[in-house]
């Protein structure tokens, strides 16, 4: 099946069956071999957050949700060495692209300091193999734990906790960093669009037309914000780098500029996803909702 939830299911189901099918898959591909094993650990890191995502879902009805939310967490840190070297690299040679007048020798010096890293990060993943050798075991032990996703709620209240606090939180976020913010407060708004991106994929079939052109926008604002993230990781690594003053002057300089942009592109985008107040937005999925879903009795019912 897909990573969305069936009306057939129950919210227990639902949850369990999408966690087995996302770590089945990761399982499978990171047994293996001759691959591009920076792309396999980016997919297997993928698998990480789609679960991580229906377990927000299910925010206030799973029981020892932090729990389940933490093995997740930890697994994709692990993995997140070769994946942010190349998200650095690819970030300022956006910026390049953005801002080709910026081009120049200080720049070339930033690229190529940004390509060894990344390069190195790489020379590193043979070694990497054995942590996917270990990803491997972390992803079968956490298989025999679904049993142990207990949703202590049914039918609407087992997702509306979840739907509405993260729409709520990044709403809030967006609402705040109007007049601007800090790196890490436009961080912390990426991670509730994201999961209110998965919340609209897993509840895609309740409406589709409308579910996937939030997702649309929601995909957008999450992206810009990201690719601005990169920019800020740049600005706090360019003091480690090898570089002349004046590179890491004007490196730090572009990598703002652009950042900047991302942001208010990032904040005009978001009227299309938060203009409606979260109870309007929750009223809305739940009148979908108590049309869609009919769980199947299970026998003797």
């Amino acid at each position: 099946m897909t990573y969305q939830l069936s009306p057939s299911e129950t919210p227990d189901d639902g949850l369990r069956r999408i966690v087995a099918e996302e770590l089945s898959a990761g399982i499978a591909e990171a047994s293996l071999r001759d691959v591009d094993l920076d792309e396999v650990i980016h997919e297997e890191r993928k698998h990480c957050k789609r679960i991580r995502g229906v377990l927000a879902l299910f925010r206030g009805s799973l029981a020892d949700r932090r729990t389940h939310d933490r093995r997740y967490r930890d697994i994709a840190r692990r993995l997140a060495g070769a994946r942010d070297a190349a998200a650095v690299l690819e970030g300022f040679s956006a910026a390049l692209d953005e801002y080709p007048d910026s081009r120049g020798s200080e720049t070339e010096e930033v690229l190529q300091a940004l390509t060894r890293r990344r390069e190195e990060a790489v020379s590193r993943l043979d070694d990497e193999r054995s942590g996917l050798d270990r990803l491997i075991l972390d992803f079968e032990s956490a298989r025999e734990s679904i049993p142990d996703l207990v949703v202590e709620a049914d039918d609407w209240p087992a997702v509306a906790g979840g739907l509405k606090h993260w729409y709520r939180r990044g709403r809030r976020s967006w609402q705040r960093l109007q007049d601007g913010g800090t790196a890490a407060e436009f961080h912390k708004w990426r991670k509730s669009a994201k999961y209110h991106l998965y919340h609209m994929t897993l509840l895609e079939d309740l409406d589709p037309s409308w579910m996937r052109d939030r997702q649309l926008a929601v995909d957008r604002v999450q992206e810009l914000l990201g690719q601005g993230q990169d920019l800020a990781v740049l600005e706090e690594l360019l003091p480690d780098l090898d570089l002349r003053p004046e590179a890491r002057a004007v490196a730090g300089k572009l990598a703002r500029r652009l950042q900047e942009r991302l942001q208010l592109d990032a904040l005009r985008l978001g009227q299309e996803v938060y203009a409606p107040k979260p109870k309007r937005l929750v009223k809305r999925v739940k009148k979908r909702w108590r049309r869609w879903y009919s769980p199947v009795p299970e026998v003797g019912q």
